[in-house]
């Protein structure tokens, strides 16, 4: 389902209900009403102002529901044992994307992984599609290969990339401190970074707002999302064309 269409972060399905806090403050209690239903636009009586609801809408439809019938049986055929075709990067493509659904946090904990976990899974599941193991310059040819995927707003995708490999890179080698890397990431994700080291810059840019506006979810983190969506998309369509995914690769080179 999180693959299906996107949506300004991932689903969570719950079975539990609950009277709606007029104005959630504590973790807890906003909790309960990200992960609770139904819980709408209220009124809160003591100012008569309208609080907007933390919960997003994820309505299917009829072209929806076939459209889901129709990639279960594509991922049935993409991750099958028996594929005709390798399709290893298919697998652990969609196992880090699904590791990132799970790691997702509406309001990550200062100080914590909240926000980088789902960082460097999506990360993770975009090099499995698009990178090959002799790959060198790993951060453009992953920026140049998906924006050609994606194939709109391709400088501002490929200059977002680059600062998720940036992020990626500096947690993976224990460069930064996890607040700066968090701070980066929810707080000042549209910011220039500089990196006097490598002396690299990697221009301000609207990558809170790339593709998706999302009120619940980090922003950067949902439009990464939805990159990585595609991306695994865009290789499940071609993997039933009996493309190989060094053929892919070499096109999106050209």
């Amino acid at each position: 389902m999180n693959l299906l269409k996107e949506s300004p972060g991932p689903l969570f399905t719950r079975q539990f209900y609950f009277i709606p806090y007029p104005n959630p403050k504590t973790t807890a209690e906003i909790g309960k009403v990200i992960y609770g239903e139904p819980a709408f636009e209220t009124i809160d009586n003591s100012s008569g102002s309208r609080i907007r609801s933390l919960l997003f809408v994820y309505k299917l439809r009829r072209k929806d529901v076939t459209g889901f019938s129709t990639l279960r049986e594509q991922l049935n055929k993409c991750l099958s044992k028996d594929s005709d075709l390798p399709n290893s990067h298919l697998r652990i493509a969609i196992h880090y994307f699904k590791n990132g659904e799970r790691r997702f946090k509406a309001i990550p904990l200062t100080g914590s992984f909240n926000a980088i976990d789902p960082l460097m899974s999506y990360e993770a599941a975009l090099e499995a599609l698009v990178i090959l193991e002799d790959d060198r310059d790993t951060s453009n040819k992953l920026s140049s290969r998906v924006s050609v995927i994606l194939g709109e707003k391709v400088e501002e995708v490929r200059n977002f990339l680059k600062r998720v490999f940036w992020l990626r890179s500096k947690v993976a080698h224990g460069a930064r401190t996890i607040e700066e890397i968090e701070h980066l990431i929810i707080r000042k994700p549209d910011r220039e970074i500089r990196d006097e080291a490598r002396n690299q810059s990697i221009p301000r840019g609207n990558y809170d707002k790339l593709f998706l506006t999302s009120y619940v979810f980090p922003g950067f983190l949902v439009n990464l999302r939805e990159i990585t969506r595609r991306t695994i998309l865009f290789f499940c369509h071609k993997h039933l064309r009996a493309c190989h995914r060094e053929d892919i690769i070499s096109e999106l080179d050209k």
